[in-house]
């Protein structure tokens, strides 16, 4: 019997009550925990309604940077017996209660409108990606592709995401590993990050087309790499290093972390290594460093860079502080930067 259906129904994105319900009633005792993206916060009246309505109490968790950001320790803590994520997919870490992760997939888009913004000559590859939410539309985009001439190349996905073409802020292979074949880039969804980490990562031109108000804007690397550059060039004669990583489950690269401590020293600096939840300009600036390296989410010295007050980078730019020469290297996450097994 399908559950009753307690989301507006103008909800732009599917927060999948049926699955949420079946989990609830078949993983939960007096308390449930929540995680949601700050896009999902504002519909935390329904989401509690919905658990109460099968007698669980929700119990919410404050950040949601991804699904590296599992909320599975402090929920036990909390004493809640399984874990709803909200707005990412399973990336494979291993957690110490049951989690179901709702993708929330954008619906009700109409991407007919995408077509009059593409100008695609006959016989031109197009590489398409986009994050997870709307991953369902890449097949209608492709559709759009292929009758205006062009030919539409989807890459498969990488060791962290579930799906062709889908990206992640850590994970660009479906969108680099097809870029050499491409005559163009188009990146599918909102924001900077995702297309721009492409942009960054294979030095070229990306589309980006904005599905839900139809529009198309380019993104260069060319502005990003000028300001990455000049923050390396800062770093040069940084003497004193802080080396921090995350204890969030898929954040937590304490390998790569490690063996970053022992490159700067070997190259006569010092080095600490600091281990945060949340890594925060004031806790830091504690440490008076000259420069950082963050070893957790590549998205910290990209999108936060402009809250410290000395240069952070990340560990492929380091490489260039002490090389002084070679390409610029999108940071991504790997298996081998871990020290502990996070995988099930």
């Amino acid at each position: 019997m399908r559950a009753p259906e307690y989301f507006a129904v103008d909800m732009l994105f599917d927060l999948e009550e049926e699955r949420v319900s079946l989990f609830i009633r078949d993983h939960s005792g007096e308390k449930v925990a929540i995680q949601t993206p700050p896009g999902l916060k504002h519909y935390w009246e329904e989401i509690c309604d919905l658990c109460r309505r099968h007698g669980v109490m929700p119990v919410f968790f404050e950040s949601n940077f991804g699904a590296c950001d599992l909320a599975d320790r402090r929920a036990r803590l909390a004493g809640c017996s399984a874990l709803i994520h909200y707005g990412h997919s399973d990336m494979g870490l291993r957690s110490e209660i049951p989690v179901l992760y709702v993708e929330a997939r954008a619906k009700g888009i109409d991407v007919s409108g995408l077509e009059r913004l593409l100008d695609i000559p006959e016989g031109a590859r197009v590489g398409i990606f986009s994050t997870v939410q709307y991953i369902d539309y890449l097949q209608e985009l492709s559709a759009i592709v292929r009758k205006l001439g062009g030919i539409p190349l989807i890459g498969r996905h990488g060791w962290r995401t579930r799906y062709d073409g889908q990206v992640l802020g850590c994970d660009l292979r479906s969108a680099i590993s097809i870029a050499s074949d491409c005559d163009f880039l188009v990146y599918l969804g909102t924001g900077r990050f995702h297309p721009l980490g492409v942009a960054a990562a294979v030095n070229r031109e990306v589309l980006c087309l904005n599905p839900h108000v139809p529009s198309v804007k380019r993104i260069r690397p060319g502005e990003f790499l000028k300001r990455r550059m000049a923050r390396i060039a800062e770093s040069a004669d940084a003497a004193r290093w802080c080396v921090v990583t995350s204890i969030k489950l898929g954040q937590f690269r304490l390998g790569l972390a490690e063996r970053i401590c022992e490159y700067i020293r070997s190259h006569g600096r010092k080095a600490v290594l600091v281990v945060a939840d949340v890594i925060t300009p004031e806790m830091l600036e504690d440490f008076d460093p000259d420069a950082a390296v963050s070893v957790a989410c590549p998205r910290i010295p990209i999108d936060d860079q402009d809250r410290f007050s000395f240069p952070v980078l990340t560990p492929p730019e380091l490489r260039l502080v002490f090389e002084k020469e070679g390409a610029y290297v999108f940071d991504e996450v790997q298996p081998e930067d871990f020290k502990f097994s996070e995988l099930n």
